[in-house]
């Protein structure tokens, strides 16, 4: 047990955004959240009706000497095309196209790996899982990830619906 999932949560998007402040105002959320942001990996592929775009962002904080908390972004971005768009009298170069941001986290715990290598620490693990700390495990640890995942899809849904009007 020492990777607790937190089910992954899904917000999608069709219409004009900025792709390249949707990322870095992702990157700052994280960071302002405590998180190291690990570099994003890109798959771009360009197609018929657009372009598709795979993005995934990953943060990791540490919460204690045990304990290792873990948000995973998955942009997929399909149809995108290059717009431009009136914004205040001027002109803006946006995108333009559907986006389905899936947000997922996971509690790590024994990140050192100090309980591993023979049967005796597993076990010694386990127990200290069980019945030593498995209240905090549930309401703290898993709440804190999951309530941390809730507001960075808002935070998202957000920005998107702004940039749409």
């Amino acid at each position: 047990m020492p990777d607790i999932p937190i089910p992954p949560s899904v917000t999608q998007f069709y219409g004009p955004f900025n792709l390249k402040q949707l990322l870095a105002s992702i990157r700052g959320w994280l960071q302002d959240a405590g998180y190291e942001v690990i570099e994003p990996s890109y798959k771009h592929k360009v197609g018929g009706e657009g372009a598709e775009l795979e993005v995934k962002m990953d943060g990791e904080r540490k919460q204690t000497h045990y304990a290792k908390f873990k948000i995973n972004v998955e942009l997929k971005i399909s149809d995108m095309k290059d717009v431009e768009v009136v914004r205040d009298g001027e002109k803006v170069k946006m995108q333009h196209g559907r986006i389905q941001a899936t947000l997922a986290g996971v509690v790590e715990l024994d990140y050192q790996k100090r309980f591993e290598g023979n049967a005796f620490l597993e076990g010694l693990r386990d127990f200290y899982h069980k019945y030593i700390i498995k209240e905090t495990i549930e309401n703290v640890y898993w709440d804190n990830v999951h309530t941390t995942i809730f507001k960075l899809q808002r935070f998202i849904r957000d920005s998107l619906q702004f940039e749409a009007h």
